[in-house]
């Protein structure tokens, strides 16, 4: 499948993403067990916001938490404005541990589209990008999303979690995403910790 092409901007940004995450949470990690086997201690969905507000920030305008005029209630969490105007990014992040949690990101694809289409006031040739931000434990919910990303989620699976992953998948191999599983940490007993993105470009037409 060809997938997007990506600015090396946002590309080196999402590589050091990881890398920058992985640093900061050796040093402190307030996130308690979850309230299920599946959660292991997950992090807050901001804190992958913030760190690529930070990397990004010389380069671009960052907002966080951006309500729209069609309906004020919902909010993306992330978008990115290069400073050249060249391209903008529209992020959501998620933790993925649970069916809820995935089937929600099947709606967040549709909010980001929606959003980088109509809700921006920047150069008509600017490219819009979205953005998947997820954090999962390589445990039963999280190990089919992984699975998934990577495609080696077993068609014979047909529970609704692994329909669920499909979903997603499907949804965003529409856009031709580049999706990408980047280990944060092997904590052992706990089990691993992964980052997993997808990047992909919004027509306008």
């Amino acid at each position: 499948m060809k997938h997007c092409k990506v600015p090396s901007l946002l590309a080196e940004a999402l590589k050091k993403l990881r890398a920058n995450m992985k640093e900061d949470l050796s040093k402190l990690w307030p996130a308690r067990e979850g309230e299920s086997e599946d959660e292991g201690r997950e992090m807050h969905e901001a804190n992958m916001v913030l760190h690529l507000g930070a990397i990004l920030k010389n380069n671009a305008h960052i907002y966080t938490e951006v309500s729209t005029d069609l309906d004020p209630k919902k909010r993306i969490d992330f978008v990115a404005i290069s400073r050249k105007r060249d391209w903008v990014l529209v992020c959501e992040a998620k933790r993925g541990y649970s069916t809820n949690h995935i089937m929600g990101i099947s709606g967040d694809i549709k909010r980001i589209v929606h959003f980088a289409k109509s809700e921006i006031p920047v150069h008509s040739k600017s490219k819009r990008f979205g953005l998947l931000l997820i954090t999962v434990w390589e445990k039963s919910g999280g190990r089919a999303l992984i699975k998934a990303w990577r495609n080696s989620l077993e068609i014979k699976n047909k529970s609704d979690i692994a329909k669920a992953c499909r979903d997603v998948v499907r949804k965003l191999d529409h856009f031709n995403a580049e999706r990408h599983v980047l280990t944060i940490k092997d904590y052992g007993d706990e089990g691993k910790h992964y980052l997993l993105y997808a990047v992909f470009e919004i027509n306008l037409h």
